[in-house]
């Protein structure tokens, strides 16, 4: 049995109800969902459910693959959730931001284990099989296999749930004898052209309101001096430029509502605001000038560095400050904490040719991950690692 803090509750990654695992069905994670033990209903074994919970432990555990189920939503909750701690972080944007490739580049990257090790996660898993296909077939196969866009994310109907990607990162314990640490780390995606529509965004995407920490992915192509600076071929869309403006509006309006929080109170949820295609900016004169900190792919083999992380924050703020980001930069400070960041997927745009990506040569994919980690406390960094 594993004993737990008396009433303690877990929220639910799928539904974000507050849960309490004594009050839940363990059942097979196999197709027939078969009910392997019943949550008590009444007496003393109610009350004794609110302080422990049966293990799921042996040789019919491990072939029904079981696991607890919401009583709220259905949805399987993660077979570690008695001991495992759960970020979540939301990517958040208008729409044609590349957030797709983002998040196919993160995880390739994160897979790799060597950034990881840097800051202590010896070990990062899929958390089930479900995990490992959907990545493969909607991110990694389209990017690294066949090197062609990903096709964008598709709206949400009224009877589908958005599923995020869970893998669980493994820390060890410390010499004083502290066990072992897990983290779920839930990546949610979502489609851009529903997040700025208000009643879709709460509707649809609820993780918005309950993330461990956001990123928040700007295109490029929506900057007015990005874009008008350009070769004519390289603009290949058309960019609402206010679209993250008033997406971060949004997040702030409901946030403060569903905190009851006043107009002048900071949100206290991380926010790294990460402009994407950051290969574009090759192509404008005015980041020449740019320290080649931002050209560069950034390493965590030796652990996180604070400063750097900070300098090349005052830069990508410098670059939205001078490209036309100033009325989204207007609204970052009502966040407590902020860091700003440049990506690129891709390492340059698909050619024209045939619409393929010539090779992937991602770049600081990591550093807005990294820094949302160490906000809330699951990384260390320069002299606390």
């Amino acid at each position: 049995m594993t004993w737990l803090i008396p009433w303690r509750t877990i929220r639910c990654p799928f539904c974000f109800n507050e849960v309490s695992l004594g009050a839940c069905e363990i059942v097979s994670s196999h197709v027939d969902r078969e009910v392997l033990m019943r949550h008590p209903t009444g007496g003393w074994r109610r009350l004794l459910s609110h302080v422990w919970v049966s293990p799921i432990t042996g040789d019919r555990s491990v072939r029904e693959l079981a696991t607890w189920r919401c009583p709220s939503c259905g949805d399987l909750l993660p077979a570690n959730s008695d001991r495992a701690e759960m970020v979540v972080i939301g990517l958040i944007d208008g729409a044609s931001s590349g957030k797709s490739h983002y998040l196919a580049a993160l995880i390739h990257r994160l897979l790799q284990g060597d950034d990881l090790r840097g800051v202590g996660c010896y070990q990062i898993a899929p958390l089930n099989q479900d995990m490992v296909d959907r990545y493969d077939s909607n991110y990694f196969r389209y990017l690294f296999d066949d090197h062609v866009p990903i096709p964008a994310t598709a709206p949400i109907g009224p009877d589908q749930t958005n599923r995020p990607l869970i893998y669980t990162l493994f820390f060890r314990g410390t010499r004083s004898g502290r066990h072992a640490r897990e983290v779920n780390l839930v990546i949610y995606d979502g489609s851009g052209e529903q997040m700025v529509i208000q009643q879709e965004l709460v509707r649809f995407h609820p993780y918005i309101l309950h993330s461990s920490g956001l990123i928040l992915m700007l295109d490029p192509l929506g900057l007015p001096d990005v874009t008008a600076n350009l070769p004519r071929f390289l603009r290949t869309t058309t960019v609402d430029a206010y679209a993250p403006v008033h997406l971060l509006q949004s997040h702030l309006t409901f946030y403060r509502q569903q905190q009851g929080m006043s107009p002048t109170q900071k949100i206290d949820i991380p926010l790294a605001v990460t402009l994407s295609k950051s290969d574009l900016l090759r192509y404008v004169p005015l980041t020449l000038t740019v320290p080649t900190i931002l050209r560069r792919d950034s390493s965590y083999a030796t652990g996180l560095d604070l400063a750097e992380t900070r300098s090349s924050s005052e830069l990508v703020q410098g670059i939205l400050r001078r490209t036309g980001g100033s009325d989204l930069l207007g609204l970052t400070p009502q966040f407590q904490h902020v860091s700003y960041h440049a990506v690129s997927a891709t390492g340059g745009p698909a050619t024209s040719a045939n619409g393929t990506y010539p090779s992937i040569a991602s770049s600081r994919c990591l550093d807005p991950l990294f820094w949302l980690l160490y906000e809330v406390g699951v990384l260390k960094a320069d002299a606390q690692a």
